[in-house]
């Protein structure tokens, strides 16, 4: 690595440092004035106040690094100018192309960085970070996604569901509506209806189940005592998935 190049990633680095710095100190104050008083009203120690707060860092991180970025670049190429040391670099030969080629492998690495960081980090850190607020801070227990009720859920082949009662821990459904529409013209085709239903391992078991077949203008009712439909086509995982994040 030249003398040069080396010169350029210390001096746009400290640059990239001191700017990064000033802006997650500025949001974090705007974000501690904000938040401040509704967490000392709910009784929020300093610790979990001091946790809730550095949490917020890597989402300030991302929502910056682009203008940080971009203002770091500047700011060194107003420096090199100021005390003409582009002049002295394009006269030792060096275009300027050649001189900024670190930026642009610098600025590739910060993309790299911000990637993963939204990829794998942020989203860990905001859930802790909502974790601490309802449930440290707010004392209220954040939703079990393996324990649902009242779950509406379109599945991939168009059947309309509702489940009164998931229970993902033994994989049981309680209170089913399954609603088929006929892709032709989007009427209603067949609905199925039971009392409760089995996952074991690779279909649902439905118990005390009717099925309503609609054939122009008629109604076909069959009962079940116990059946296994193919076109259901969900699994457990998939109301576990479909479940919101706290």
């Amino acid at each position: 690595m030249r003398i040069l190049d080396k010169y350029v990633i210390r001096e746009y680095t400290k640059i990239l440092l001191i700017i990064l710095l000033a802006f997650s100190v500025l949001m974090i104050v705007v974000e501690v004035s904000d938040r401040m008083p509704r967490l000392i009203r709910r009784g929020a120690t300093a610790e979990e106040m001091a946790l809730f707060f550095l949490l917020r860092l890597p989402y300030l991180f991302l929502l910056t690094s682009p203008v940080v970025v971009l203002l770091s670049g500047m700011f060194l190429m107003n420096m090199l100018s100021k005390y003409h040391e582009s002049i002295a670099i394009r006269s030792a030969g060096i275009s300027i192309v050649r001189m900024v080629t670190p930026l642009f492998w610098i600025g590739l690495l910060i993309s790299i960085v911000v990637m993963l960081l939204g990829e794998f980090v942020l989203p860990k850190t905001e859930e802790y970070r909502q974790y601490i607020y309802e449930e440290k801070i707010k004392n209220q227990k954040i939703e079990d996604k393996k324990m649902r009720s009242k779950i509406h859920y379109l599945g991939s082949s168009n059947n309309l569901y509702y489940i009164g009662f998931f229970d993902g821990y033994r994989n049981i459904l309680k209170t089913i509506d399954i609603t088929s529409f006929d892709p032709e013209n989007g009427e209603i085709d067949k609905k199925i209806t039971a009392k409760n239903a089995v996952w074991n391992g690779e279909e649902w078991i439905f118990e005390d189940c009717y099925i309503r077949y609609f054939d122009q203008g008629e109604i076909i009712v069959t009962f079940h005592e116990k059946i296994s439909i193919a076109e259901v086509d969900i699994t457990p995982i998939d109301f576990i998935k479909s479940a919101k994040n706290p």
